[in-house]
């Protein structure tokens, strides 16, 4: 029974939340490092935990960050202006 549970651990790592580290912050973030440390400093992003030395972020600090963003709505969805549905262009121009 001990080693089942053993077992289980690591074949299911989602169970746990896991560690990010630096390049896939950045990647999953797309932004540049510089800009986090910012957010960091300004309190609007998670900050990362030391670990041996290295940084890293806690995967569902990462994940509520994202969640919260603003929504926003595409270009070339429809757009309602003066209480008429126009489709806008890429440029943002009403299509003729």
């Amino acid at each position: 029974m001990p080693l089942e549970l053993k077992t289980r651990a690591i074949c299911c790592p989602h169970d746990a939340d896991r560690l990010v580290p630096r390049l896939e912050m950045l990647d999953r973030v797309g932004r540049s490092y510089v800009w986090v440390l910012t957010q960091i400093e300004k309190g609007t992003f998670p900050p990362g935990r030391l670990i041996d030395g290295e940084v890293n972020w806690v995967d569902s600090e990462l994940n509520a960050w994202m969640k919260a963003l603003p929504l926003q709505r595409p270009k070339g969805e429809l757009a309602y202006k003066r209480g008429r549905r126009q489709v806008v262009s890429q440029v943002g121009a009403p299509c003729a």
